[in-house]
């Protein structure tokens, strides 16, 4: 293992080593990026950890596109769901131009332990067989930096608010 970096093949390996639940008590805060975000939203603690959430803009050719590799056509309101739940819990909400292919948050940005969670989200597997990766800011500062830039970059430049479609 490279220090300070975990890999996990899938979302049944990442669990083994920590569920979401036992993620979502260890961290203060997180800036996230979620494919629909359904998932995370609706299990009870992440949703106060989020403060900012960016979502694919569900209408965007690329996120249509997924959905239809994914065999799966409730991306669109999955994403409106969780855009609705987010706002009505006071969590900024952003829709990406298009869809980016990953889903990743930034925990504790401003905490002692910082890190970035990746997970792949490759069209056409089952939301269970993301390959992931977590990195230290401790051990990764470069890498860290990378994925807090690429975050705010998205929100201010590549990404707009929901329309008012969002249920």
């Amino acid at each position: 293992m490279l220090r300070g970096v975990r890999i996990y093949s899938d979302r049944e390996e990442l669990h083994a080593h920590r569920s979401w639940d036992e993620t979502m008590k260890a961290i203060k805060s997180m800036d996230a990026c979620f494919v629909t975000g359904h998932n995370a939203i609706h299990a009870g603690i992440a949703i106060s950890k989020i403060k900012r959430l960016l979502l694919p803009d569900p209408t965007a050719r690329s996120t249509i596109g997924y959905g239809h590799a994914m065999k799966d056509n409730t991306q669109e309101e999955l994403i409106r769901k969780t855009t609705a739940a987010a706002k009505a819990n006071n969590i900024k909400v952003r829709w990406l131009n298009e869809y980016c292919g990953y889903a990743f948050f930034v925990a504790d940005r401003d905490e002692l332990n910082p890190y970035v969670h990746i997970e792949f989200a490759l069209p056409g597997q089952p939301i269970g067989h993301r390959p992931a990766i977590t990195v230290s800011k401790k051990t990764h500062p470069k890498i860290f930096k990378t994925f807090v830039d690429t975050y705010d970059s998205l929100w201010d430049n590549h990404s707009r608010e929901p329309d008012n479609g969002s249920r």
